[in-house]
């Protein structure tokens, strides 16, 4: 089995004709440009949308896009006295990221008509596939659906409940961070109307709410829509909140099993943008290194491969190769074609 890995520089430099980093409307952050504020006004927006947000927003857009945020936001939480204040803004986090990343994934590919580097990259993938009936899994820890939609255009995958994702034999999409489409129901003690999809007054009583402690029900949905109601029952975004150390996964346990089982199987890891630091994710893989080969890593820089590199000898994996390009050199260089044709 192939496995390829994205990460949030796969997103981030997902369309060849606008080479990353240069600065374009709706280009997907990477995690610590997703408070720059800076970078485009409807951001602004989103947040005059969610008023609890403000707060850990001024406390982080100082930071610069140097800082490792998600171990910065892991460091305010372990600091902070108020509980229920660090509940509020946590909250009010996950309804930020939903509208930012659902907006990005709407737009963005519009530049394009939809021919983003993941649709290229499925071609070759599936092309390839086809030849011998190999098997493919594919496992994004982005909350956005660009992978989503290459999938849907290129493979005929076509989702419409959650048990879509993981049905195919010959391939399979992994969320474990959750997803911008997905959510989970919660219950509130006190029953608000119901205005339209991007409802503040709904949402300021869910945040409020989940500074108690309200938990969501194990239950995942698919929210296309991104309703804050949904089926007779109010909605939480079913996103991971991005910290260095996360223990846990944002997607149902049905997948979380079939990724398990997948990783016995994998014999070639093609990673691209991922930086490799989901401890949580590798532990997974103990055990279960030893059948793969070779794992390549397409990070942009070398500096950012050689973090990887490190993370994943680290976890076990033999045969590390870290490429000094980024997502669309390693498609248009060919490296791709020659990795595939290798294995």
């Amino acid at each position: 089995m192939l496995m390829i890995i994205f990460g949030a520089g796969a997103s981030f430099d997902s369309i060849a004709s606008i080479p990353a980093p240069s600065s374009f409307q709706y280009r997907p952050p990477l995690t610590n440009q997703i408070f720059d504020l800076q970078a485009e006004a409807w951001r602004g927006q989103i947040v005059d949308s969610i008023r609890f947000i403000r707060p850990l927003i001024h406390e982080f857009e100082e930071m610069g896009a140097t800082a490792n945020l998600e171990l910065a936001l892991e460091e305010w939480q372990a600091k902070a006295s108020n509980q229920e204040g660090v509940n509020r803004k946590l909250l009010a986090l996950r309804f930020y990221l939903q509208r930012l990343f659902k907006l990005c994934g709407t737009n963005w590919p519009i530049h394009v008509h939809g021919k983003t580097n993941y649709l290229r990259l499925l071609t070759l993938v599936d092309q390839w596939r086809s030849k011998g009936g190999k098997q493919v899994a594919l496992v994004t820890f982005n909350y956005d659906t660009l992978l989503d939609q290459a999938c849907h255009d290129e493979i005929d995958l076509d989702i419409r409940n959650m048990g879509h994702y993981i049905s195919r034999a010959d391939f399979k999409l992994f969320k474990p961070h959750g997803s911008v489409n997905w959510s989970r129901s919660v219950k509130l003690t006190s029953e608000g109307g119901f205005i339209g999809p991007w409802d503040s007054q709904i949402v300021e009583e869910l945040i409020r709410e989940g500074a108690k402690g309200m938990q969501p029900t194990p239950e995942y949905v698919m929210n296309e829509s991104g309703h804050s109601y949904l089926g007779q029952h109010h909605q939480i975004p079913a996103i991971a909140i991005p910290l260095q150390s996360k223990a846990y996964f944002e997607c149902p346990i049905e997948h979380q099993n079939a990724l398990s089982n997948c990783l016995s199987l994998v014999s070639n890891v093609i990673i691209i943008g991922w930086r490799a630091s989901e401890k949580h994710f590798l532990n997974l893989w103990k055990g279960k290194t030893s059948q793969v080969k070779q794992v390549v890593v397409v990070n942009g820089s070398r500096d950012a491969g050689i973090v990887a590199h490190g993370s994943l000898q680290g976890a076990g994996f033999p045969m590390v190769e870290p490429l000094e390009m980024g997502f669309s050199d390693f498609l248009q260089s060919g490296h791709l074609a020659q990795f595939l044709e290798s294995i």
